[in-house]
């Protein structure tokens, strides 16, 4: 067989498209195709978590490449910082992470949704189905998840130009009270399962009246020359008439139902300013929490744990 020349070998380098690399750092191409998307996806169950919108695959990769950074680097770090993701450290750091790095099955957009209480109850009459009452797990269950809730400016600040960003101001929004205090109260209620053994069947829902989530803002300003940063806290509330299923995984669904007041201290205009879309995201945050404890009720209920 005739060998290729030397003129084709070359041409055929020559037609490789180089740019494609600038979407891809020296370090992520290292990666198998594997790691790097376990990468990218602890990069959006993180922004989830805080109420942000996650980068898609390309534009992740691309922002990656553009800090240059290494493998545990600064820039890298900053820009999917480990653990919460504030500015601030909290005793969740290694909660968070733990949950950003597992792969959840099924996936976020593949869970089932549960269904809405009255369809529930109807079914109640089922011949042959056993109920299971879970209120006072979910109860506990709810409290524990909610309280995670947070956002922050911090992803906003590795966006340069990004519209709303003010590099002077740092803001975190936290699930919690100065007192320390119970922040999340959960009112009237129940939880049930309904499990037909013969039909090999399993619904399951509920239904939590007064539910009142009680947050902290905390916002520091750039200090001038020589000075100590200024640090204003303000106070608030988000309470859900009532927070049932068969509404998630509608996010629009499940936010219109907040009521989310105003904070205190009435804040001046240029922090009313910076807190207005860190409120937005904790709400955000708080549903994809709240679609997290559906995640633990079913899965409960598939194990055959729900009971108290």
């Amino acid at each position: 067989a005739a060998k290729p020349s030397a003129a084709g070998a070359v041409k055929k380098l020559a037609s490789i498209d180089y740019s494609r690399f600038e979407c891809v750092s020296e370090e992520d191409a290292t990666l198998d195709a594997s790691e790097l998307r376990a990468c990218w996806r602890r990069h959006g169950k993180l922004r989830r978590m805080r109420g942000e919108e996650p980068l898609d695959f390309e534009r992740w990769c691309r922002a990656r490449a553009k800090l240059g950074g290494t493998t545990g680097s600064d820039d890298r770090a900053a820009m999917d910082p480990r653990g919460r993701g504030l500015w601030r450290k909290t005793f969740l750091e290694d909660a968070f992470e733990e949950l950003a790095v597992a792969e959840d099955r099924p996936a976020d957009e593949e869970l089932p949704k549960l269904v809405a209480p009255d369809m529930l109850s109807a079914m109640q009459s089922w011949p042959g189905a056993n109920k299971v009452d879970a209120t006072a797990w979910a109860r506990r269950a709810l409290q524990t998840e909610l309280s995670k809730a947070c956002s922050t400016d911090r992803a906003a600040a590795m966006e340069p130009g990004r519209v709303g960003f003010n590099g002077d101001i740092r803001v975190d929004a936290l699930i919690g009270r100065p007192d320390n205090q119970m922040a999340v109260e959960v009112g009237d209620g129940n939880a049930v399962l309904l499990i037909h053994p013969d039909e090999n069947q399993l619904l399951c829902g509920y239904r939590f009246t007064g539910v009142k989530v009680r947050y902290v803002v905390s916002l520091v300003e750039r200090p001038s020359s020589g000075a100590e940063p200024t640090e204003h806290l303000y106070t608030g509330t988000v309470e859900v008439p009532e927070l049932m299923s068969g509404v998630l995984p509608d996010i629009k669904a499940f936010t219109e139902r907040l009521r989310t007041s105003m904070p205190e201290p009435k804040p001046r205009d240029a922090h009313r300013k910076a807190l207005r879309p860190i409120l937005q995201r904790l709400e955000l945050s708080l549903a994809y929490f709240a679609r997290r404890f559906e995640r633990q009720l079913l899965q409960r209920a598939f194990a055959g744990e729900a009971a108290p």
